[in-house]
């Protein structure tokens, strides 16, 4: 899976880093065909 977006975020001297991944390979997906119109799945 690739990072599809990447957030930087500075907030009282830290900072925060966010990545999101996302990917249309769902073949392997157990009970994928309870979401019939499922195209892809992400994580943040």
């Amino acid at each position: 899976m690739k990072i599809t977006k990447r957030l930087l975020k500075k907030s009282h001297d830290q900072i925060e880093i966010r990545e999101y991944y996302q990917t249309d390979d769902i073949k392997w997906l157990a009970n994928k065909n309870k979401w019939k119109n499922l195209k892809s799945i992400g994580i943040i």
